[in-house]
């Protein structure tokens, strides 16, 4: 890994997982560029995803060049120079040293991130508790009044949205569950209700032994009280209200869900 390329950190949570909320945080330190959505990461998985029709046939920008005589691995290596020099632009620019890609929508290109990024930049996973992330999709779509393409499969086959979307997070935390693994790296996971003190600090991420309570307000917002910051180790947790737990009795959705989410994803959904 080049030390420019270390330099970067990419953001991995389910959307309305408190993944804004981290960048905001993060990009409210004087050394870290996190900028809003720049969706690159997830428009460089989608270039990279194969289509595999009948016959297990493979058509996609990887196959169609192997037939050119250009390996996937000179593709791969092309791209990634392309992503992390705008990402780098993007940092230089705010004149900090290091830059945190945050796109809600990336969880569901893991695969082709993977590929495209592992061994060259760090990760940084997020995890919400699911039926809390399940009532705030359903409450952010039904203000767009729209499903993101990514969706949509989910939406098809579970035409219940809180049913299809406790089934993406389910899906989605299986596979992040398997690249943390993977990566041996450490998760932020949004469980706890009572904050922890101990080593506040950001020395994950900054490299070096930060105190995070000067940036909070400008992270938040003076009007912005509801939220608080839990330290675990090296990680940062994100607590907000748990807004399902005031919906009582639970839709049959959620309760169609729960045991799959406690037996799949080994989270105790109360």
């Amino acid at each position: 890994m080049s030390s420019e390329a270390a330099q970067g950190i990419v953001i991995l949570g389910m959307p309305r997982s408190g993944t804004t909320l981290l960048r905001r945080l993060l990009d409210a330190h004087p050394a870290i560029c996190c900028p809003p959505e720049t969706n690159v990461l997830s428009a460089a998985a989608r270039f990279l995803r194969e289509e595999t029709f009948a016959g297990g046939v493979a058509v996609g920008v990887l196959s169609g060049l192997s037939f050119a005589g250009i390996a996937e691995q000179v593709v791969v290596a092309r791209l990634r120079e392309f992503v992390f020099g705008l990402l780098q632009d993007i940092c230089r620019q705010s004149r900090k040293k290091r830059w945190v890609e945050k796109t809600a929508l990336n969880i569901f290109h893991l695969d082709q991130i993977e590929l495209l990024c592992s061994g060259s930049c760090r990760f940084l996973c997020l995890v919400r508790h699911p039926l809390d992330v399940v009532c705030s999709l359903k409450e952010l779509t039904d203000k767009m009044e729209m499903y993101v393409a990514e969706l949509h499969a989910y939406i098809r086959q579970h035409p219940a949205p809180l049913e299809a979307f406790a089934h993406a997070w389910v899906e989605r935390q299986a596979r992040l569950r398997r690249f943390v693994s993977d990566h041996d790296l450490r998760t932020c996971r949004r469980s706890s209700r009572k904050p922890c003190t101990r080593q506040r600090r950001l020395a994950w991420v900054t490299g070096k032994r930060t105190s995070v309570e000067p940036y909070t307000p400008k992270a938040w917002g003076a009007g912005d009280t509801c939220r608080r910051l839990l330290y675990i180790g090296s990680c940062i947790l994100l607590q907000q209200r748990w807004s399902w737990l005031a919906i009582r009795p639970l839709p049959r959705p959620y309760r169609l869900s729960q045991k799959s989410l406690a037996v799949n994803t080994n989270w105790d959904c109360w």
